[in-house]
């Protein structure tokens, strides 16, 4: 089964509970998907369908097995890093993800 490569305080893990796993890295990997097909869609839909499905990850945990949600995160990252974000913090991530929105605690 894939793992959802997940960045700080982010959900990770195959068990039934979430772990919480600080990572001070992005995993380069490669996917079963070309995740290049994402460029057909709008940037700010992949933010928001992503955001959704990461949101559900606690009441959800099989999304955390998705080999697609993983495709999505590795294109977004992507993306992101293009952008000059570092997706390794955890603020610079959600802010990007959040179409630049400040997000209270980060």
């Amino acid at each position: 089964m894939a793992r959802v490569s997940c960045l700080p305080g982010l959900y990770t893990g195959n068990s039934s509970m979430p772990v919480i796993t600080p990572v001070s890295y992005v995993k380069v990997m490669t996917t079963t998907m070309n995740v290049n097909a994402f460029q057909d869609y709008a940037l700010s839909e992949l933010k928001l369908i992503y955001r959704l499905l990461h949101a559900q990850l606690p009441q959800n945990t099989q999304l955390m097995d998705s080999q697609w949600l993983e495709d999505l995160q590795v294109y977004l990252q992507r993306q992101a890093a293009k952008e000059g974000v570092d997706v390794s913090l955890h603020a610079q991530w959600a802010t990007w993800l959040n179409e630049g929105a400040n997000l209270v605690g980060l």
